[in-house]
């Protein structure tokens, strides 16, 4: 019978950084529906984002919304541009890992400014200033820290083996200064 060597182990994962209703919001990009959107997320993070389409297939209801700007200030978003903004946190309703991707593009005629939620968003668009384009891309991108909260930090971080239990939380640590959480990652066997 073959074993796995370290079955249990600390992986990094880049973290990113956007906004919800105002507040700064930490998450991680781990897959994504488009095969041409998981290599820009790779690219991106220099961290492995896995082409999942499957996900193209979550219901409407499972969606939390994601809105990417295309354009306007100049910033730390996916395309160079301000922050991306979400419509939940953990713990909100409408709150989902999954979120389906909406790219929001400044008319040539508005002053671009910082959005930092939804509602400053969908009011921008009703005064004309911006479109929103809704695509078909839905991406796997779990929140780690947000305002008043985040997952569940493992008490005993310091001492991961092969009999560390599921309990007590996945997550040993959050650096939000140099953008960096750090997991249990659990090995497996792959189907080759």
């Amino acid at each position: 019978m073959l074993r796995l060597a370290r079955t249990n182990v600390p992986i990094d994962i880049p973290l990113l950084k956007g906004y919800e209703n105002g507040n700064e919001l930490y998450f991680i990009a781990t897959d994504v529906s488009d095969e041409k959107t998981a290599a820009f997320a790779t690219n991106l993070t220099g961290f492995k984002v896995n082409y999942a389409p499957a996900l193209a297939q979550t219901p409407q209801t499972a969606r939390a919304q994601a809105y990417a700007f295309t354009n306007g200030m100049a910033g730390d978003g996916p395309f160079g541009f301000q922050l991306p903004v979400v419509n939940a946190k953990q713990g909100d309703d409408g709150y989902s890992p999954l979120w389906q991707v909406n790219l929001v593009t400044w008319n040539e005629n508005a002053t671009a400014r910082e959005l930092k939620s939804v509602e400053d968003i969908t009011t921008a668009e009703q005064n004309g200033e911006l479109s929103i384009n809704s695509t078909d891309t839905v991406v796997n991108h779990p929140a780690i820290q947000w305002q008043n909260g985040s997952l569940m930090v493992r008490e005993d971080a310091s001492s991961i083996t092969d009999d560390t239990p599921y309990t007590g939380g996945q997550v040993l640590n959050i650096d939000t200064e140099n953008m960096i959480v750090t997991m249990v990652a659990h090995r497996g066997w792959g189907p080759d």
